[in-house]
């Protein structure tokens, strides 16, 4: 029984080394691999969530050594604030990963018409306990906003629910919006649940705001929904990601004709 145990040990590392390698390489969510290893997928849904959820990037989208990338994430009235939680998070990483964060970047207009860009993933151990009681309420907002782009999904479901639980401000937006669009179905289910009856018309402004970048999450959450749950949840109507996409931040499918006739100008 010992030995089996090792060899079935062994096999599912091998399999998880090769899915690792396939992301690694360019996984697409309607990709003809993809579809074919779904059935593993939904039976290491635990990794999904944590190690290896995001494929690190090549190496020369890389940054090293630092977290300067944050300082744009947030209005610039909140500069020291931001520079204040960054310069008091651990620059050590999970399992040694000899990487702080990804170069790639997601951007996004405010309501007030500032500019922000973030990480798309980070790969920082989360000290947040350690540093709570030395923060201000909005340090605290910010450190909750830098771990929603944690590589771990259960970290990132910690901090957005903190977020959540607070009358959080307008820049918190976009770090809500970019985990939306993501392929953890807790996370659209805790987001959802959190904004549902609730007022989100400031929401919904932001996202027409940034309407293109909003209709690709929209396209992405598809997409994740086609390749992970649709087995579970055949008729996409159904699906937590298009009631969160259309009850809580305001997609409509004239948003689809509207983004045709931007493109076509």
């Amino acid at each position: 029984t010992f030995f089996v145990s090792i060899c079935c040990h062994g096999l599912l590392s091998a399999v998880c080394a090769f899915r690792h390698i396939f992301i690694s390489a360019g996984n697409k969510p309607d990709s003809h691999a993809g579809m074919s290893i779904r059935r593993l997928r939904q039976r290491l849904r635990p990794l999904r969530r944590c190690r290896f959820d995001a494929p690190l990037p090549a190496a020369g989208l890389l940054t090293r050594g630092g977290n300067v990338m944050f300082t744009d994430g947030f209005p610039a009235r909140l500069y020291e604030d931001a520079a204040a939680v960054l310069s008091r998070i651990s620059r050590n990483t999970y399992h040694d990963i000899p990487i702080t964060e990804t170069g790639r970047t997601c951007t996004y207009t405010l309501p007030d018409r500032q500019t922000v860009s973030f990480p798309y993933r980070i790969y920082y151990v989360d000290t947040y306990e350690d540093l709570r009681s030395g923060l201000s309420w909005t340090q605290r907002m910010i450190c909750h906003a830098i771990f929603t782009r944690s590589f771990d999904g259960y970290i990132r479901e910690k901090h957005v629910r903190a977020i959540l639980l607070e009358d959080y401000p307008d820049w918190c937006f976009p770090y809500i919006l970019k985990l939306s669009d993501e392929y953890v179905a807790e996370i659209l289910e805790l987001i959802c649940h959190e904004m549902a009856g609730k007022n989100t018309d400031r929401m919904k402004s932001f996202c027409r705001l940034n309407m293109n970048s909003f209709l690709l999450s929209h396209d992405r959450m598809i997409s994740y929904w086609n390749e992970f749950y649709r087995h579970n949840c055949f008729h996409y109507r159904d699906y937590i990601g298009r009631k969160l996409f259309s009850e809580c931040f305001g997609y409509t499918r004239s948003m689809e004709r509207e983004r045709k006739g931007i493109i076509n100008d």
